[in-house]
């Protein structure tokens, strides 16, 4: 913020929970998609990574899309698509990929696939 100060708020409680204090006001910022770090920068041309420690993510959430013979959903960590039965819908599970190990929340419907033409 314009108080040269990065700060990581609880979003379920609106707490702040953490203060990184910055040579320069916080011109941009960027947390990544399925790793507890964030980079950001700040007016006075620095960049910081940040390893956000003891931060706990939880499941990607991941949508399913009609392949044509069922839904399936693609890991957002590995990148690997694979069908899934509707009954998984909704749920979490883990990515069967071997070694991935990310935890996928499925959202509870299927996005319809649209064939150009």
């Amino acid at each position: 913020g314009g108080d040269k100060t990065l700060k990581l708020w609880d979003a379920e409680t609106g707490e702040c929970i953490a203060t990184l204090p910055l040579s320069g006001g916080t011109m941009s910022a960027a947390h990544h998609p399925h790793r507890a770090s964030v980079a950001c920068g700040d007016a006075g041309g620095s960049v910081y990574l940040v390893d956000l420690v003891g931060i706990t993510l939880g499941p990607l959430v991941v949508t399913a899309v009609d392949l044509g013979y069922g839904p399936g959903v693609r890991c957002a960590v590995c990148l690997k698509r694979y069908s899934l039965q509707e009954s998984r819908l909704g749920r979490e599970l883990d990515c069967p990929g071997r070694a991935c190990h990310a935890r996928l929340r499925v959202n509870p419907f299927i996005a319809e696939r649209r064939v150009p033409g």
